[in-house]
C-alpha cells in the first residue's frame, strides 16, 4: 500500500460552529450538510487573507487618486494587537500604533516613490508582519496588512501538588490559568489540550470552553492506561474579548490530575494572526450521526461520516496538519484512522476492552505534503481482526471533528516518520526512541513551535504494573509528556498515543525529538512498543513541528 508522502526536511511553508467562507466577490457564506433540524454534519473552510497587486505590479490602494505630487498618504490597517504598541518605518519615516484598525505614516509620498513598510518593534509576546508592504506610490495608498501573532499559553506550575475533582460538572482545571485575547476581526482559533496523567478506572471528560461554550472535548473510561487528554478544534472566533478554560469532570470517583509529576498544557493560536497560516478545512460530525458502530467482523474501511474535505494545491506542494478528534469510542479490536485520498494516513488502535464497556478519544494527527492537485481527507473505522464485543461512537453524547490546516510556502515544518513495528527497551533516564522520531529546523529569532507526536499503537510490557513517561524534547529539554500505562498482564492491552502542543525555540539550529524513559510507578524492566500489530495502518508514528510565527 502506498500513502501520501510524507514532509521531510524542507523550508516550505474538534467541535466547530459554522465558519465564514470567503467568497471571490468578499462576501461570505457557510456550507451545511444534514438534513433536519440541528445539521448533523456541518463542514466550512476558511482561507487567509492575501496581498493584492496592481496591474503594473506595484502595490496601490484601487480607491486612491486625486492627490498633488507629493502629497500621497501611506497607510493601511492593524490587527489582532493585544497591548501595548508597535511601531513601523518606511524610508525613514515611523509610525507608532497602540490600537487596531486605521493607520496612516505622517510623511508623504511623491507619485513614483517606493515604500517599504517594516516593522522596527513589536509588543511583548507577539510579532507583528506586514502584507503588501513594498510598491511604488501611484495614489494615496492603504492596503498596508499589519498582524501580530495571536499564540497564547498556560501550563500548570513546577511543583504543583496533586489536584482532584469529584465535580459531575464541567469545572475549571486548576493550575490551568485561563487564556484572555480579543480579536478586532473575524478569525478561527486552534487550540490543544495536554493532561498527561489522570487516574484510571474513573470515568472522566476533559473539554475546552470558549467564553460560556464547549468547542472541544476528550473522554475516557479505561482500566489499564491513565488517557492522555488531547483536543485540537478549530473555531471560529467573532470580533470581541474572549476566554479560553481547560475544564473537567468526573461521573463516577474521584478524578486525580498527577501536577507535582506531570505539567498539564493549554494552549492557543489565532489562525488568521499567523504569518505561516494559509487556510483551514474542518468538519464536525454529531454523535448520533454517521456510522455508529461496526460489526464484529468488519474487516473493510466504513466510513465514519463526516463530510470530506475537499479542496485544491495550486502549484507547489503544500504542508498540512491533518486531524481526526474522534470521540466517545467504545469498544475492542478496532482503528480510527483518517485518510487521505482513499489512503490511510494515521490511525489509533483500541484493543483492550474484553467486555466492550469502556470507551475513550482517539486523535490521529500529523504533518504531511500534499502533491499539486485535488485532495479529499476523510475519516473511517474498521477491525483489525474480528472481536466479542460491540464498536460503537457516540454513546456518551460527544461529537468528533475532522480537520486539515494548510501552510503557507516558506513556512519551516519538518516531520520524522517510523513505520513499522519497534521496541523501546525502557532506562531509568530519557533516550531517543529512535533517530526516526526527530526533526531539526534553522531559525531566524525565538519562536513559537507548534509540536505533536501521534503514536497509532503505544503500550509497555511486559512487568506489570508497566508504564513510561513519553517526552517531546526541543534541544535536549524536556517538553510536553505523555504517560502510557498498564497494570494488568494483558499480553494483546494496546492503545494510541497522542501529544500536541505549542512550545517555545530559541534561534538557530533546534533538534525536536521523542525520548522515554521508565516511568516510577513501573516494576520493570520493561519495554515501549510502538507498532506492535500486523497492519500498517497501525504503526505508524508521526512527529511534527511547524513554525507558527
Amino acid at each position: 500500500m502506498s500513502y501520501p508522502r510524507l514532509l521531510g526536511v524542507l523550508v516550505l511553508t474538534g467541535c466547530l460552529g459554522p465558519v465564514p467562507q470567503a467568497a471571490d466577490d468578499g462576501s461570505t457564506s457557510s456550507t451545511e450538510t444534514g438534513g433536519g433540524g440541528a445539521p448533523a454534519t456541518t463542514a466550512t473552510t476558511t482561507t487567509g487573507s492575501s496581498p493584492t497587486t496592481s496591474s503594473t505590479g506595484s502595490m496601490s490602494n484601487a480607491g486612491g487618486g486625486g492627490s498633488s505630487p507629493g502629497e500621497l498618504t501611506l497607510g493601511g490597517e492593524l490587527h489582532f494587537l493585544q497591548d501595548a504598541s508597535v511601531t513601523l518605518e518606511s524610508g525613514g519615516d515611523t509610525v507608532e500604533l497602540d490600537s487596531n484598525g486605521a493607520f496612516t505614516f505622517p510623511g508623504k509620498l511623491s507619485a513614483g516613490e517606493a515604500y517599504d513598510v517594516t516593522v522596527s518593534s513589536s509588543p511583548p509576546g507577539q510579532t507583528c508582519w506586514v502584507q503588501n508592504g513594498t510598491g511604488t506610490a501611484q495614489a494615496d495608498v492603504s492596503n498596508i496588512d499589519v498582524r501580530c501573532t495571536t499564540i497564547l499559553q498556560s501550563q500548570t506550575p513546577s511543583g504543583a501538588t496533586v489536584e482532584t475533582t469529584t465535580s459531575t460538572a464541567l469545572v475549571p482545571i486548576p493550575g490551568l490559568d485561563p487564556l484572555v485575547f480579543s480579536n478586532d476581526i473575524d478569525a478561527d482559533m486552534v487550540a490543544t489540550l495536554l493532561v498527561p496523567q489522570l487516574t484510571n478506572n474513573v470515568v472522566f471528560r476533559v473539554a475546552l470552553k470558549l467564553d460560556n461554550e464547549i468547542i472541544g472535548e476528550a473522554n475516557s473510561q479505561t482500566i489499564w492506561n491513565p488517557i492522555p487528554a488531547v483536543s485540537v478544534p478549530i473555531r471560529a472566533v467573532p470580533a470581541g474579548n474572549h476566554t479560553l478554560t481547560a475544564v473537567w469532570s468526573t461521573s463516577a470517583g474521584t478524578l486525580t490530575m498527577a501536577s507535582n509529576k506531570y505539567r498539564s498544557e493549554l494552549s492557543l493560536a489565532v489562525l488568521q494572526s499567523l504569518p505561516s497560516f494559509d487556510r483551514v478545512y474542518t468538519t464536525s460530525l454529531a454523535s448520533n450521526a454517521g456510522s455508529t458502530n461496526i460489526a464484529n467482523t468488519q474487516g473493510s474501511p466504513v466510513s465514519m461520516g463526516f463530510a470530506p474535505l475537499s479542496f485544491n494545491v495550486p502549484t507547489e506542494p503544500q504542508p498540512a496538519l491533518i486531524s481526526l478528534m474522534a470521540n466517545d469510542m467504545k469498544g475492542d479490536r478496532f482503528i480510527s484512522r483518517v485518510s487521505i485520498d482513499n489512503v490511510g494516513f494515521a490511525g489509533s488502535v483500541m484493543a483492550y476492552d474484553i467486555n466492550g464497556s469502556l470507551f475513550r478519544s482517539q486523535a490521529p494527527l500529523g504533518l504531511t505534503t500534499l502533491s499539486p492537485g485535488d485532495h479529499t481527507v476523510t475519516a473511517d473505522w474498521f477491525r483489525f481482526v474480528p472481536a466479542n464485543v460491540p464498536a460503537t461512537r457516540g454513546t456518551s453524547g460527544l461529537s468528533s471533528t475532522l480537520s486539515a490546516i494548510l501552510f503557507k510556502l516558506g513556512t519551516q515544518t519538518d516531520v520524522g516518520v517510523l513505520d513499522g513495528n519497534f521496541d523501546f527497551n525502557l532506562g531509568p533516564s530519557y533516550s531517543l526512541v529512535h533517530s526516526s522520531l526527530q526533526t531539526s529546523l534553522d531559525l531566524p529569532k525565538p519562536s513559537k513551535v507548534l509540536v505533536s507526536f501521534h503514536a497509532s499503537n503505544l503500550r509497555v510490557v511486559d512487568q506489570w504494573p508497566a508504564s513510561a513517561d513519553v517526552d517531546i524534547f526541543v534541544n535536549g529539554v524536556r517538553g510536553p509528556t505523555t504517560h502510557p500505562y498498564n497494570d494488568s498482564d494483558i499480553d494483546w492491552g494496546s492503545q494510541a498515543g497522542s501529544i500536541a502542543s505549542i512550545v517555545d525555540a530559541p534561534a538557530g539550529p533546534v533538534t525536536i525529538d521523542v525520548r522515554a524513559r521508565q516511568a516510577d510507578d513501573s516494576t520493570g524492566p520493561n519495554i515501549l512498543q510502538l507498532g506492535n500489530m500486523t497492519i500498517t495502518d497501525a504503526t505508524r508514528s508521526i512527529l511534527s513541528a511547524v513554525v507558527l510565527d
